[in-house]
């Protein structure tokens, strides 16, 4: 699995994926709104001989076959004194990989074969192929009952307790597909900051700045996935990662 990179340690080649609101540059080109991804150009290098930035990008060709292939769309740069990353305020959601990742599967996480470690949020497969989220669990029933499914994925509010001898296997995650926590515990933005998510309640609540001191709110402290995904797309804190207070402080 390709490793994700920090924005400042960027180099030419890796691969970026980014969101990116419609909008046209000095030169007259329009850039299209949409999800992309490609491969990162390191434009003019000589130019971090001169002021100290190096800026990076793609080749337009990237978002649109309609843009002048020699045309360069600036994602962000980064100060080389510094180590500061300035984004293309037109930017959003960008995320740097050391390569292009693997194709995402329904089965990316940790694949369970024993019932009894089945947690609640895991991806319970039966033996029909049918796909159900775990909303409690009774490691040690003895009714052949362990694992009460539903149907989330088509938003059905009901579930029942499977039989344990149409278990197939579960598949364990920590986030979703929108990079959202599915475990109680802390995590880490890409602005550094730290985070408690609360998977009861589903929400973050901001625990720690960016230089490890204790976070002050004037507004409600605690997010949920919208808000939450408001903030983050306008201020590049996707993604989050697993940490502990240990590893932050």
């Amino acid at each position: 699995m390709s490793k994700q990179i920090d924005l400042k340690d960027a180099k030419a080649g890796m691969w970026v994926e980014f969101g990116m609101e419609a909008w046209t540059s000095n030169d007259g080109t329009d850039f299209p709104s949409g999800s992309f991804k490609g491969e990162l150009v390191n434009k003019d290098p000589f130019t971090v001989f001169f002021n100290g930035a190096e800026y990076f990008g793609v080749d337009g060709k990237t978002v649109s076959d309609t843009i002048n292939h020699d045309s360069f769309l600036k994602l962000f740069f980064v100060d080389t004194k510094s180590g500061k990353v300035v984004m293309n305020r037109h930017v959003s959601r960008i995320r740097l990989y050391e390569s292009k990742p693997e194709a995402a599967t329904e089965d990316d996480g940790e694949r369970i074969t024993d019932i009894t470690k089945v947690t609640v949020k895991d991806t319970v497969v039966l033996k029909s192929g049918n796909r159900y989220t775990a909303v409690n669990v009774r490691p040690y029933c003895e009714d052949g009952q362990t694992l009460y499914l539903r149907a989330e994925e088509f938003g059905a509010l009901d579930g029942w307790w499977a039989y344990d001898d149409d278990f197939q296997y579960a598949v364990h995650r920590t986030f979703d597909k929108f990079g959202w926590p599915l475990r109680t515990g802390f995590y880490k933005d890409n602005a550094a900051q730290v985070w408690h998510f609360d998977a009861k309640q589903n929400n973050l609540m901001r625990v720690l700045t960016d230089d490890g001191s204790p976070a002050q709110s004037t507004q409600s402290p605690v997010y949920g996935y919208g808000r939450f995904k408001r903030l983050a797309d306008e201020q590049n804190l996707w993604p989050l990662t697993e940490t502990s207070l240990v590893e932050a402080l």
